[in-house]
């Protein structure tokens, strides 16, 4: 049970990203929150127009959750079943770049497309998930997987279209397609161009 909890350095990265969400929920629920809210928000993100934004939230505002279980577990189950396969379709390196991709998405589009009210903030890992899952529609050959991701894309993209714009975490997990399409777009690339120097 121990090993179960326990950060290995056997465990795949999906493993190892789940695992630090659980400990950083546990840390912000047990030791930030309930005695200090405004050094708990700090960790989120905030628009890059407001007093309150600070580069490190680029970095944190994923491992943040709203202090209800239900929206870290559904963020981790989504991310396991999609991520564990997706680490088999592409390597390390190219997995750490997605990461990168959809941090410079996210701050980009949030900063100028769909603005973040400055006294608003964002928190959550589900748009890192949907950049996972919209990788995953574009690169994967498991049809049964696929069509579950593409009714999640198609689910968050209808219910954008009919909210009134204000649902940022609807806005999120767009901003996480768009990452995912973006570095779907880079893997082919970078896929043909080594084809091309290995003939």
């Amino acid at each position: 049970m121990k090993n179960l909890f326990l950060i290995k350095k056997s465990d795949s990265l999906t493993i190892k990203i789940s695992k630090l969400l659980v400990y950083s929920y546990l840390l912000s629920m047990v030791c930030i929150l309930p005695f200090n809210e405004s050094w708990f928000t700090n960790f989120t993100l905030h628009s890059f127009d407001s007093p309150n934004f600070e580069f490190h939230q680029i970095l944190t505002f994923s491992f943040i959750h709203l202090p209800i279980p239900t929206h870290l577990l559904m963020n981790i189950a989504f991310f396991v079943v999609f991520s564990s396969q997706l680490e088999t379709l592409i390597s390390k390196r190219d997995y750490y770049f997605m990461i990168l991709i959809n941090l410079i998405i996210t701050f980009l589009l949030l900063n100028s497309v769909f603005k973040i009210n400055p006294d608003e903030c964002l928190a959550g890992s589900s748009g890192f998930v949907y950049t996972v899952i919209g990788s995953f529609l574009f690169l994967s050959k498991n049809n049964n997987l696929r069509f579950l991701s593409l009714v999640l894309v198609l689910d968050c993209l209808f219910e954008l279209k009919t909210s009134d714009g204000n649902n940022f975490t609807l806005i999120g997990h767009f901003v996480g397609i768009v990452g995912g399409v973006v570095f779907t777009l880079y893997h082919k690339i970078s896929n043909m161009i080594k084809l091309k120097k290995s003939e």
